[in-house]
C-alpha cells in the first residue's frame, strides 16, 4: 500500500488532483469567511446610511409605468416596477438606491430611459427627486 501510495503522489495525475483537493479546500474556507464577515442587513433602512429613496417628478406629465433598477442599500441588484396610474410623479416608498440607477417610464406614448446617480441622503431628505 505504500508504494501505491508513493507512486500515485509522484505522478503527474496524483499531483494534479492532490493540487485541486486543496484548491478547494483553501476556496470553500474563503467563501466561509467572506460570509461571515459580511454584515447582517439592517431590519430597516435609513436614508442617512444606505441611500436614498428615488422619487420620480415629470411635473406636467403623465406617468403610466415605471421601472427602476440598480444597487441597493445591501450592495446588490435590484428591480422595482410601479405604476403611475396617470399622475406627475412616482414614489419608489421603501426601495433603497445607491449609486448609478436607470429609471424606464411609459409617458406620452413611449418609454424614456433616464440615468440617474443617487448618493447617500443629506440630514433633510432620504427621498432622490429624480426630475425627468
Amino acid at each position: 500500500m505504500r508504494i501505491l501510495k508513493s507512486r500515485f503522489i509522484k505522478s503527474r495525475s496524483g499531483r494534479t488532483l492532490i493540487a485541486l483537493a486543496v484548491m478547494l479546500v483553501l476556496l470553500s474556507g474563503a467563501f466561509a469567511v467572506n460570509r461571515l464577515t459580511q454584515p447582517a442587513a439592517p431590519a430597516h433602512a435609513s436614508g442617512a446610511t444606505y441611500g436614498q429613496q428615488v422619487e420620480l417628478i415629470c411635473s406636467g406629465y403623465r406617468i403610466w409605468d415605471t421601472y427602476i433598477y440598480g444597487t441597493n442599500q445591501n450592495n446588490q441588484y435590484a428591480a422595482w416596477h410601479g405604476s403611475g396610474n396617470g399622475q406627475q410623479y412616482v414614489y419608489a416608498q421603501g426601495w433603497w438606491w445607491i449609486g448609478w440607477t436607470k429609471v424606464d417610464f411609459w409617458m406620452n406614448n413611449q418609454w424614456y430611459h433616464r440615468w440617474y446617480y443617487v448618493t447617500y441622503s443629506n440630514a433633510n431628505s432620504s427621498v432622490y427627486d429624480a426630475y425627468c
